[in-house]
């Protein structure tokens, strides 16, 4: 899961008995926003907001509403926040996973695996899947850990042995991707896959299999660790 903030953001211009005053933000009752000043950042949900800046609600009772019963939260002042410097933003989630098709899927070769991802929605749930990604059967990451803090992985490894998360300074990322239709190999296929050879047999559940299969791997940086803390 990637959390992150949607390119909008708008200046706060006050806080009062904790509502906020901002610019003209798109929100919707139930947003969850990310506040914030040059040395920390609070996270909140929308209660109530003003009629023309709550494009998702559907009702005046919505937009006045001024309490949050899902996921539940209490009201808060934000002590401390730095007005010249403060922004509000909405929170996101991209969640990213492997799935399959349903059987029937109109127009579609059907259980054909693809990747999928989740948004946030309202009330911090998370929205129907969608399809990104057609033919892959599998999503792996492995942890750029630095040991010597020069801002540069020394080895990379699974989740479960990462040690120290804030040594964390990149990631490496797999797609293993096969082709949409069969009897493309004439035998098996040997490749290399997340650090690992692989050996994709001739048969697969009992049914013959000769998708042509290929590894895709792009290693990311992740910035504000890469530029010092």
């Amino acid at each position: 899961k990637i959390w992150y903030t949607r390119k909008q953001k708008s200046n706060i211009t006050g806080i009062t008995a904790g509502v906020v005053s901002f610019s003209s933000l798109d929100l919707k009752t139930g947003d969850i926003v990310a506040i914030n000043d040059c040395q920390s950042v609070n996270f909140a949900q929308v209660c109530g907001c003003e009629e023309s800046d709550c494009a998702g609600s559907d009702t005046q009772a919505d937009i006045n509403q001024g309490a949050c019963t899902t996921p539940g939260n209490h009201a808060f002042n934000f002590p401390n926040l730095n007005i010249p410097t403060a922004e509000i933003s909405v929170l996101d989630a991209a969640l990213f996973f492997i799935g399959k098709r349903a059987s029937g899927t109109t127009g579609y070769q059907t259980n054909m695996p693809s990747l999928y991802v989740r948004h946030l929605d309202n009330d911090g749930t998370l929205g129907n899947k969608e399809e990104i990604l057609e033919g892959v059967e599998s999503l792996q990451v492995l942890y750029g850990v630095d040991t010597n803090n020069n801002q540069s992985p020394n080895y990379y490894v699974s989740a479960d042995d990462v040690t120290n998360w804030s040594n964390v300074v990149s990631l490496k990322i797999s797609l293993l991707l096969r082709s949409l239709n069969n009897n493309v190999l004439s035998g098996a296929q040997v490749l290399e896959f997340n650090g690992a050879p692989i050996n994709v047999a001739d048969t697969k559940d009992g049914k013959t299999d000769r998708y042509l299969r290929r590894v895709f791997t792009s290693t990311i940086s992740i910035r504000n660790r890469n530029i010092g803390y």
